[in-house]
C-alpha cells in the first residue's frame, strides 16, 4: 500500500513537473524603451558616426572607448548602448565602403533630417558595405528612413524598434535578413525592398504603415511568418511591383486597401498566407502579372464579403495570364464566403468544395479546388495535455487492482 501511494505521489510529481513544461511562455526580447533607457542611464550620449572605409573603422575603434573588437569575424567591432540625436545631420551613423564586420546594438538613434554626404535623413545609413548586423536599437523619429541600406550584402537586421520615419526600413541589397523587427507609425512603408535578391524577410510585426511592405524590381526574396496590419489605412498590405520567382509564406494580413497588390510581376508563390478585412480585394493582379502560383491561403472578409457569397464581394481579382489558383496536387484556397460552413458544397468529403470559387477580372480565373477547411487556423493541440492526464488515469487503475 505504502509502495502504491509512493508510486503515485511520484508519478503526480513528473505530471505536474511536464505541465509546466508544456505551458506557453512569455519570454522577454531583453530590449528597453528609449524612455526607460535615458532615465536609466543605458545610453551613451554620442556623437554621430562616420566611417567611410575600412580604416576609418579601425581608426574610429583604436580612439572611441565605445567601440571595440577588431572587425573580424570572431571579434567584430562593436557599438554598443550609444545614443545619438543626429538634428540637423544626415545620419546618426553612416557605414561606407566596408568589408570588415560590425556589429550596432542596443543604441537610440533618432532626429536625423539633413541631407548631406554622410546620410539622407536616416538614423542608421550602410552604403556599399559588407558583413554588418543591426540589433536591438530603437531607431525613430528620422526625417526619412529609420535603416537605410544601399549596395550591400550579408546585412543582418534583427529585433529592433523603428517607428515614427518616413521608411521604415529600404534596403537595396544581396543576401539580407530582416527578423523579428517591431515597425510602426512609419509615415509612408514599413519594409521596401527595392532591386534586391536573396533577402529573407520573417518573423516582423508591422502595423499603422500606410504599406507594411514593399517588394519593388527584385527576385529571389523570402517573405515568411510576418504580421501585416494596416490599421484600416488606404493602401497596401503587401505590394509587389515588377518582382519575380520571390516566396510569400505563411503571413498574416490584414486591415489595409488590398491585402496583396502585383503589378508586373511574374512566377511568384503566394502560400498559407491569412488575408483578412482588407477593404478591396486580398489579392489584387493587374494585367501585367502572370504566372503567378496561388494556394492554401486563407481569405476572410475582404472586399466587404461575409460568411455568404457575394458576386459584388468576391475576394481577389485576377487581370493577369495564367496565374494558377491550386496547387499540382488540387489544393486551392480556402474562401469563407464560398466554404459556407456546412457540408452540402462538399457531397464526396474530400475537403474540395465541389464549385469553383470565380475571381473577379478579366482574366476569367477560377479557383478550381477551393478547401472546404481553413487549413492553418485550427488551433495547434499541445499533446502534453492530453497524454499526461490519460497516463494518470492509466497508472492509478493499476495501482488500485
Amino acid at each position: 500500500m505504502r509502495f502504491r501511494s509512493l508510486s503515485l505521489g511520484i508519478l503526480v510529481i513528473i505530471a505536474i513537473t511536464l505541465l509546466v513544461i508544456a505551458m506557453p511562455t512569455s519570454k522577454s526580447s531583453g530590449h528597453f524603451s528609449t524612455d526607460v533607457a535615458k532615465s536609466g542611464g543605458y545610453y551613451i550620449d554620442h556623437y554621430p558616426i562616420r566611417i567611410n572605409n575600412n580604416t576609418d573603422f579601425a581608426n574610429l575603434a583604436a580612439n572611441d572607448p565605445y567601440i571595440t573588437g577588431n572587425g573580424t569575424e570572431s571579434d567584430p567591432y562593436i557599438i554598443d548602448d550609444l545614443g545619438i540625436d543626429a538634428s540637423g545631420n544626415g545620419s546618426a551613423i553612416y557605414i561606407g565602403n566596408t568589408t570588415v564586420y560590425f556589429i550596432i546594438s542596443n543604441g537610440t538613434y533618432q532626429n536625423a533630417e539633413a541631407v548631406n554626404a554622410y546620410g539622407i535623413g536616416a538614423g542608421i545609413m550602410l552604403v556599399n558595405v559588407q558583413n554588418g548586423t543591426i540589433i536591438n536599437n530603437d531607431i525613430e523619429k528620422n526625417a526619412n528612413m529609420g535603416i537605410y541600406i544601399e549596395h550591400s550584402s550579408n546585412i543582418k537586421i534583427e529585433g529592433n524598434t523603428i517607428k515614427d520615419n518616413t521608411w521604415g526600413v529600404l534596403l537595396q541589397s544581396t543576401i539580407a535578413t530582416v527578423e523579428n523587427n517591431k515597425i510602426y507609425n512609419n509615415s509612408y512603408t514599413g519594409i521596401t525592398i527595392s532591386n534586391s535578391n536573396n533577402t529573407y524577410v520573417s518573423g516582423n510585426s508591422l502595423y499603422g504603415n500606410p504599406s507594411s511592405i514593399e517588394l519593388r524590381d527584385s527576385t529571389t526574396n523570402t517573405i515568411y511568418n510576418n504580421t501585416l496590419d494596416g490599421n484600416n489605412q488606404e493602401s497596401y498590405g503587401l505590394l509587389i511591383d515588377n518582382s519575380t520567382q520571390n516566396n510569400i509564406l505563411n503571413n498574416t494580413i490584414q486591415g489595409s486597401r488590398y491585402g496583396i497588390y502585383m503589378h508586373a510581376s511574374s512566377y511568384n508563390n503566394i502560400l498559407g498566407n491569412i488575408i483578412i478585412r482588407n477593404s478591396q480585394y486580398g489579392i489584387y493582379m493587374d494585367a501585367q502579372s502572370s504566372n503567378n502560383h496561388i494556394y492554401e491561403n486563407e481569405f476572410f472578409y475582404n472586399h466587404g464579403s461575409s460568411s455568404t457569397y457575394d458576386a459584388a464581394h468576391v475576394q481577389a481579382l485576377d487581370n493577369g495570364t495564367n496565374n494558377v489558383w491550386y496547387s499540382s496536387n488540387h489544393r486551392g484556397n480556402y474562401w469563407l464566403d464560398w466554404a459556407e460552413n456546412n457540408d452540402t458544397n462538399d457531397n464526396n468529403s474530400d475537403g474540395i468544395v465541389d464549385y469553383p470559387y470565380p475571381l473577379d477580372g478579366s482574366s476569367g480565373a477560377k479557383d478550381l479546388y477551393p478547401l472546404k477547411n481553413a487549413p492553418y487556423t485550427i488551433p495547434e493541440i499541445n499533446w502534453y495535455l492530453i497524454i499526461i492526464p490519460l497516463l494518470i488515469i492509466f497508472v492509478v487503475k493499476k495501482l488500485r487492482k
